[in-house]
């Protein structure tokens, strides 16, 4: 990667992170109570059987699940599982779409 082409992307995360610390800000409270509550009650559960959906955009949920992710009392999800949920849901979702793609005989390698 050259870079520019490096720098531009550095500077696009870090638009998109502060964006978000702002758009957190101006939420409704009572959705974002709401969201505590999704994320809190449902957890890795939820995270998994989102990322796995087949032609779902994974930034939406990660974001969703990393900024309502309530930690101050200790029962919020930890960074390594949440990473591993992460990578099992991206698992799963790319054995689904193989496995779909093989039924119609089509090669994806």
């Amino acid at each position: 990667m050259s870079p520019p082409l490096s720098a531009t992307r550095s500077s696009s995360a870090v638009l998109k992170s502060s964006s978000l610390f702002f758009f957190q800000s101006t939420i409704e409270p009572s959705l974002s109570a709401r969201m505590t509550r999704f994320v809190d009650r449902f957890g890795y559960v939820a995270l998994y059987l989102i990322l796995s959906i087949p032609l779902m955009v994974d930034t939406v949920p990660l974001y969703v699940f990393s900024l309502y992710n309530d930690t101050t009392d200790g029962d919020g999800m930890a960074r390594k599982w949440f990473a591993v949920v992460n990578f099992m849901g991206g698992c799963t979702k790319a054995i689904i779409i193989f496995a779909v793609f093989s039924q119609f005989g089509m090669k994806l390698v």
